[in-house]
């Protein structure tokens, strides 16, 4: 019966709705790979291990994420469950934060600086998720 019901919210959510999340999902999906690329450069040049532990927890649960953000992506595009079609605003929030932390990782950036931005993106795709 679930599978039923998100493939009727599938289909009842509308071209733009559906161009929203899609949207939201590949600058979300980029910002966290971008993020997770910045944290293994970060972490070939980090010789503390208190701090390398750290920085490798921190990478691993941003790659858990967006693994976990592509598994319910492809889940909706197979209409398994529904997705939370974001506001215009969100969706303008997630491509300015997406391109702000790519414009980070091009530079010297510190880890901090990187997880706090891959969070922020993250946290404005939960709510696609949570609909």
């Amino acid at each position: 019966m679930a599978t039923q019901s998100a493939t009727d919210a599938l289909e009842t959510v509308s071209e733009e709705e559906g161009l929203r999340i899609t949207t939201a999902f590949i600058a979300s999906s980029n910002a966290l790979g971008d993020a997770v690329l910045a944290l293994k450069r970060i972490e070939a040049v980090t010789f503390d291990h208190d701090s390398l532990d750290e920085l490798v927890r921190e990478r691993r649960s941003v790659e858990d994420e967006a693994a976990a953000n592509e598994r319910a992506f492809i889940a909706y595009m197979d209409g398994e469950i529904g997705l939370h079609p974001p506001e215009p605003d969100d969706v303008n929030a997630i491509v300015a934060l997406a391109g702000e932390l790519a414009v980070l990782t091009m530079r010297k950036a510190t880890a901090a600086a990187v997880i706090q931005l891959a969070n922020k993106v993250n946290a404005k795709f939960q709510a696609v998720k949570s609909g």
